[in-house]
């Protein structure tokens, strides 16, 4: 083996281009993230605490988080749910039939 390869070639453990510093600093860019997550996830059990407490009926809950998470749907989503929305609107009491309801499903997809 001639010498200008042995120089060319990292031993083990070489930190070549910085990739021990570039794995520390995702790592913690991905632990203070986490961090951030659970900090979040505690925040909104928090306010669920807070809507039970406020006497707020199980329906407005439900009706809130319905709505949290419209806000974040796709709009390829929110365009399938509000074509089943009006199919079920236009067939009218005939959309909870067997029938009805295989026509909204259909119509949402």
């Amino acid at each position: 083996m001639s010498k200008a390869k042995d120089d060319a070639t990292p031993g083990a453990g070489h930190n070549v281009g910085g990739v021990d510093a570039d794995l520390a600093r995702f790592r913690d860019r991905l632990v203070n993230l986490t961090e951030i997550k659970l900090a979040t996830a505690e925040d909104i059990k928090e306010v669920g605490v807070e809507m039970r407490a406020a006497r707020l009926k199980k329906e407005d809950i439900a009706g809130v988080r319905l709505a949290v998470k419209r806000h974040f749907e796709s709009a390829e989503k929110r365009e399938f749910r509000e074509t089943a929305e009006e199919v079920a609107d236009k067939l009218g009491p005939f959309a909870s039939s067997a029938l009805g309801a295989a026509a909204v499903e259909r119509a949402g997809r």
